[in-house]
């Protein structure tokens, strides 16, 4: 089954477009980012939970992600499976979840208990450690084996990209020496845009769309060993966002919460914070 939009009202799209230059997000705004995250990031099915149980993320009227997660949404490979639940905590303290199809049936009862409770006792904005802590007792219930923490961020209209920042495609790829990232390749044709940072002809940073609905892209970033900490990988997502926008997506951003090298690309970026998220898996 493929995912259906994350938001429906026109008007809604049409205002995360035009905050693009801006780097506060409207409560509203932040509720339909989180909820196109979401679809982005897993395939969802739209049959309901083991156990009869739906899972139902209501974001907001127009904006609602509705079904259980099946897979990792990766546009080259959706065989991977999706995590048993994930949570996402909007600055604001609203908390939206969903589940994969790995809970044990019996556990389903109390896991939205303890989610339900949550979100009840949310009176304001949740850190990541609060966020993290707060559901760590899931693991024993989902039997879990591994748990991540996310931060999500918005990109917004950045500077127009340097001469030196290319589209990179499945007909023009011959033309770059790619070296360390010869996997793209294999690649090129699903994660589109792909954006480089070229330096006399050899790619030296890429961003390209690792995660794909049809309303957002989430950006995926490599750079070099030895290119790295030069504020090249924020030019080559500038290029990436603005190849996003042009095929009417909303550009994304994500990093897990102990990648200090990722967060030092939003923060260069000046990217928006507008969620975080927690995966067991």
């Amino acid at each position: 089954m493929e995912n259906s939009a994350a938001y429906a009202d026109s008007a809604t799209a049409a205002r995360i477009r035009r905050i693009g230059r801006h780097k506060e997000i409207p409560p509203g705004i932040s509720t339909a980012l989180l909820a196109a995250h979401m679809e982005a990031m897993f395939v969802l099915d739209g049959e309901g939970a083991p156990g009869g149980v739906v899972s139902w993320c209501p974001i907001s009227p127009t904006s609602a992600v509705d079904g259980v997660m099946r897979a990792v949404n990766e546009p080259w490979d959706q065989t991977k499976p999706a995590p048993r639940l994930y949570v996402g905590a909007l600055l604001d303290g609203a908390v939206r979840w969903l589940f994969g199809r790995g809970i044990p049936p019996g556990a389903l009862p109390a896991l939205e208990s303890i989610l339900r409770a949550l979100a009840d006792d949310a009176p304001g904005p949740v850190g990541v450690s609060a966020l993290r802590d707060a559901l760590a007792g899931l693991l024993p219930v989902l039997g879990g084996e591994r748990r991540d923490t996310e931060l999500c961020y918005r990109v917004p209209h950045l500077p127009t990209p340097a001469v030196d920042c290319a589209l990179i495609t499945e007909a023009n790829i011959g033309q770059f020496a790619l070296g360390p990232f010869g996997w793209l390749r294999d690649e090129i044709t699903s994660a589109q845009p792909c954006a480089a940072l070229v330096d006399k002809g050899r790619a030296v940073s890429i961003c390209r769309s690792v995660r794909i609905s049809p309303a957002a892209h989430e950006a995926g970033i490599e750079t070099l060993p030895e290119c790295r900490g030069q504020g090249l990988a924020g030019r080559a997502l500038a290029l990436w966002a603005r190849a996003v926008r042009a095929v009417g997506a909303i550009p994304l951003y994500s990093t897990a919460w102990d990648n200090a090298a990722s967060r030092r690309v939003a923060q260069k970026a000046g990217l928006a914070l507008y969620a975080s998220g927690f995966s067991i898996w």
